[in-house]
């Protein structure tokens, strides 16, 4: 059996037709399924907890929708033991997509999801800050790519460029505007409860499970989601200037060994901020923190995923 949480408004409202199109395949094909479509911001969290909680054996769980649509089904699973979950991308980012190898074309990934694939289990990682908690599979983060994830969430920018397939550009042109607005301050981290580093002037920190983020931008091109570790990436101790160019160096993907970025391995880190700043997991909003703690989930999450 499976069972599919539907973002139709994904895509600029494109994810209804594309499941239609799905349906008339599943149908076809006479494979057993139930579908439950999202109707409001956090609704697709709240089918998965009901999905899930009564699962007596494991099930296939289908998300179909863009990387916030997974990251509110992961936050609804009540038993990642019980899950297999397979991902059909039709947001404007895909970097959970982008990052296991799962086709763009909606339709395409869908076939994959028959026949080639194999099953994997990965990492996933956990924010906790004021007291609550919040999964991602992607990546989590504290500052300015944070802050461009808020405007991006509310921005009608964002609606006017994915009716025009240009979805990517509304992440730019909002971090030409964060360039301008962002402001630094002194981070404090502890790094596997043990190591404490200060860093000051900071602008991010971000934590990767995955090589890509916003977009495709690859903070720690060496991020695995199923290593045991995060990878942390922060830019800090320079200027304004200098933090434009070691952005367009992370662009061109040339900026691991450059000054000013830090990369580097764990399995958990906290953060504490002397300002408070946006925060993110997944690219949806985790309010606006100056400390927040980071670790991976004791046990995966099996995904679906195409033959290599």
């Amino acid at each position: 059996m499976y069972y599919f949480i539907v973002n139709p408004k994904s895509r600029t409202g494109h994810g209804e037709k594309i499941w239609a199109e799905i349906q008339k395949k599943l149908q076809k094909e006479k494979i057993p399924y139930h579908s439950f479509s999202t109707e409001y911001a956090g609704h697709a969290k709240t089918i998965a907890e009901k999905i899930t909680q009564n699962l007596t054996v494991p099930g296939n769980l289908v998300v179909l929708g863009g990387d916030g649509t997974l990251n509110e089904v992961l936050e609804g699973i009540k038993h990642l033991n019980k899950v297999y979950l397979y991902y059909i991308p039709t947001g404007s980012g895909n970097d959970f997509a982008r990052g296991m190898g799962i086709p763009y074309e909606p339709l395409r990934a869908f076939d994959l999801l028959k026949a080639n694939s194999r099953t994997v289990p990965i990492d996933l990682g956990i924010l906790q800050t004021d007291g609550k908690s919040r999964r991602f599979a992607v990546s989590a983060g504290i500052g300015f790519d944070a802050a461009i994830c808020h405007e991006a969430l509310t921005s009608p920018l964002k609606a006017f460029l994915n009716r025009l397939h240009l979805g990517k550009l509304t992440y730019l042109l909002i971090a030409v505007k964060q360039l301008i607005l962002s402001v630094p301050a002194d981070m404090e981290l502890e790094i596997d409860g043990k190591k404490k580093l200060h860093y000051p002037h900071s602008y991010f920190v971000a934590i990767m499970n995955q090589s890509y983020e916003g977009g495709g931008i690859k903070f720690c091109p060496n991020a695995c989601p199923w290593d045991g570790n995060l990878d942390v990436c922060l830019i800090g101790g320079v200027n304004r200037i200098k933090f434009v160019f070691l952005l367009l160096m992370c662009l061109l993907k040339k900026h691991e060994n450059l000054p000013g970025v830090h990369i580097f391995r764990c399995k958990s880190i906290n953060i504490k901020s002397s300002l408070p700043l946006p925060v993110h997991t997944d690219g949806e909003s985790g309010g606006t923190q100056s400390e927040i703690s980071v670790k991976l989930e004791k046990e995966p999450l099996n995904v679906i995923l195409p033959m290599i």
